[in-house]
């Protein structure tokens, strides 16, 4: 038990510094209009996501989500980064076309398609994290469920804004969620090798 433990926080502690890196670094190239569009991706995708995962497993060492919940965060975490930062790079292709004069309704609509699919499966995250909270809180199950749903098609289209175009806050989430593990695995027994 010890040893999975100890695992799950080495996951934590990977994601939350490859979100960090990853919001730095891309935050950085996606100042710049002429950087490439990877940059926007690992800053509003991989950034994001990697949040995401390290949020999941941070909550499943603390004991506030089971095990089936934390698998269905870490599923909806990385689909959520992954179209929210394909549709950022979709969004900078289009203005791109646009500049140059070339038709846009096709990247427009996949840019819509990948931001709709990244704000469902950011609710989703959502709506598993809050119902699992709240019925830790002593709620019943159809009224946990029912909020966390609402909750997250309530929060889920603004938080994924924040989170694609504002990476100084990813990066200071990352900080946050380090220390968190670095501080859940000091306080674990040690394992023996």
């Amino acid at each position: 038990m010890a040893r999975r433990a100890w695992a799950w926080s080495t996951v934590a502690i990977v994601a939350a510094s490859l979100a960090l890196v990853a919001s730095i670094t891309g935050g950085i190239g996606w100042l710049s209009i002429e950087a490439p569009d990877a940059f926007l991706f690992v800053a509003g995708g991989v950034a994001p996501a990697a949040i995401g995962v390290a949020l999941a497993v941070v909550a499943h060492l603390g004991g506030l989500v089971g095990a089936r919940s934390t698998g269905a965060l870490l599923v909806a975490a990385v689909v959520a980064g992954t179209a929210g930062g394909l549709a950022a790079a979709a969004v900078r292709a289009s203005s791109r076309r646009s500049d140059d004069g070339l038709p846009t309704a096709t990247v427009d609509a996949l840019a819509v398609g990948l931001a709709a699919v990244g704000v469902v499966a950011l609710a989703v995250f959502l709506a598993v994290a809050g119902s699992a909270l709240l019925r830790r809180a002593g709620l019943p199950v159809w009224a946990s469920a029912t909020l966390g749903v609402i909750g997250g098609a309530i929060v889920a289209p603004v938080l994924g804004v924040i989170a694609v175009t504002v990476h100084l806050l990813t990066a200071v989430g990352a900080v946050a969620l380090i220390g968190c593990a670095v501080e859940m695995r000091r306080r674990m027994p040690v394992v023996a090798v």
